[in-house]
C-alpha cells in the first residue's frame, strides 16, 4: 500500500502495519514520518528501539539476529533500517525478504530509503517488502510549493502570517525545509500577538541573516572558504544543531551532482541546474560550484556527508562538528579533503 505522509498519519490512527517503508530525499519530512510511526507504535507497546545502517554482511547478520532475539523484558521492538543509497546488495536483500515474510508480532520493521528510482522499484526485495507492508513516498517540495508548505506549518503552530511575510520567509530559506522549520521555531518564541506582517518577518530575517545556514550554504558554493570557516564557527557557538546545516548542504549537493550529470550529457549549465531543481536566485552560486568541482569529487563529498549524518544520529563514533567543518571547507575549495579522512569517513 502506497501513501503520502497525510495518508500515513490517517492510517496510523486506525491500525499498525508490521512493515513501513519511508522513501524520500527531504530529510526533515522523512524524519517526521519516522517519528509518526514510532509514536503510534509506542502506543501499541513497542517500547524498545534499535537502529541499523547495514553495509557489510556482518551488519546484516546482526539485524537478522536481532529479529530472532527475544527482549530481556519481553518488550516489542522497533527495528529501524536505514539504507541511504537504496542498495542492500544480494545478502542484505535476502535478509530483508526473509524478515518481511516472517512478520514477527513483536517486531516492527521500519525501512528508510532515498527517493525511489527505477532500479529500486523493480528489485525483487523491494517488491516483496512493499507487498507485505506500507510504503510512504515523500515528494520534494518544489519552489512554487514552498509558500503553501510554510503557511501550513505556521497554521499547525497556530501562527498567522500574511502572504507577503510568508513569501519573505520562503525567499530567505531558499527551498531548505530544515532551515524553514528552524526559522518557524524562532518565530514561535518571539512572534507578537496577532498576524505577523512583512515588517516583523524582515526584522527576524535581518537579525539572523549574517550568520545563518542560508548564508553559510551560499558561501560554500561560491567557494569562500574563509567566510565559511567564520560562519560555521559562529553557528556552533550559538548552539545551532548540525543536522539543519548538513541538510541544507546535502540538498544543494545532490542538485549539483544531478546538474553535472545533465551537463555531461550535453545540456548547458543553466538548463542543467534548473532541471535539477535549483532556484533561480541560486543559479549563480551553483554555476560557480559546477564550474569548480568535478562530478567525481561531488560524489566523494556526498559519501562524506552521509558519514557525518550517521555520526550525528549515533550510528558511528564521530566528532561531528570537526568533520562538518572539514566537509564544508572541502566543498568550498579548501584542500582539507584527503584520501585518509575520506577513507575514515566512508569505512565508518
Amino acid at each position: 500500500m502506497k501513501n503520502s505522509i497525510a495518508q500515513l498519519r490517517g492510517n496510523l490512527s486506525k491500525n499498525l502495519s508490521p512493515i513501513y517503508i519511508i522513501c524520500g530525499d527531504e530529510i526533515l519530512l522523512v524524519e517526521e514520518a519516522l517519528d509518526l510511526v514510532c509514536k503510534a507504535a509506542k502506543k501499541q507497546g513497542f517500547h524498545e528501539r534499535a537502529t541499523f545502517e547495514p553495509k557489510l554482511n556482518i551488519d546484516w547478520e546482526q539485524l537478522h539476529l536481532e529479529t530472532n532475539t527475544q527482549s530481556l523484558f519481553n518488550e516489542k521492538k522497533i527495528l529501524i533500517v536505514r539504507i541511504p543509497d537504496g542498495k542492500p546488495a544480494i545478502f542484505g536483500a535476502e535478509i530483508l525478504i526473509e524478515i518481511s515474510s516472517k512478520k514477527h508480532p513483536d517486531n516492527l520493521l521500519l525501512i528508510i530509503l532515498p527517493k525511489l528510482d527505477k532500479p529500486i522499484r523493480s528489485s525483487r526485495w523491494f517488491k516483496t517488502i512493499s507487498n507485505n507492508g506500507s510504503v510512504t513516498e515523500i515528494s520534494s517540495i518544489q519552489p512554487e510549493e514552498m509558500c503553501k508548505w510554510i503557511k501550513t506549518r505556521l497554521t499547525l503552530e497556530k501562527i498567522h502570517a500574511d502572504q507577503i511575510a510568508i513569501q519573505t520567509l520562503a525567499d530567505r530559506v531558499e527551498g531548505n525545509l530544515l532551515a524553514a522549520a528552524q526559522e518557524i521555531e524562532k518565530i514561535k518564541l518571539s512572534a507578537p500577538r496577532g498576524p505577523i506582517d512583512e515588517t516583523f518577518m524582515m526584522s527576524l530575517v535581518s537579525e539572523s541573516a549574517r550568520y545563518s545556514t542560508a548564508e553559510l550554504t551560499k558561501n560554500i558554493f561560491f567557494g569562500e572558504a574563509k567566510i565559511v570557516h567564520k560562519i560555521l564557527k559562529r553557528l556552533r557557538e550559538e548552539g545551532t544543531k548540525p543536522l539543519p546545516i548538513l541538510g541544507s548542504i546535502i540538498w544543494n549537493l545532490r542538485a549539483l551532482l544531478a546538474a553535472s550529470e545533465r551537463q555531461k550529457n550535453g545540456a548547458t549549465a543553466e538548463i542543467s541546474l534548473r532541471k535539477s531543481g535549483v532556484w533561480e536566485q541560486n543559479i549563480g552560486m551553483m554555476r560557480s560550484a559546477l564550474d569548480r568541482i568535478s562530478p567525481a569529487k561531488l560524489r566523494m563529498l556526498l559519501y562524506q556527508a552521509g558519514a557525518i549524518d550517521r555520526g550525528e544520529k549515533g550510528l558511528r563514533d564521530a566528532m561531528v562538528w570537526d568533520e562538518l567543518m572539514v566537509f564544508a571547507l572541502s566543498l568550498a575549495g579548501s584542500s582539507t579533503l584527503t584520501p585518509k579522512n575520506i577513507k575514515i569517513l566512508v569505512d565508518n
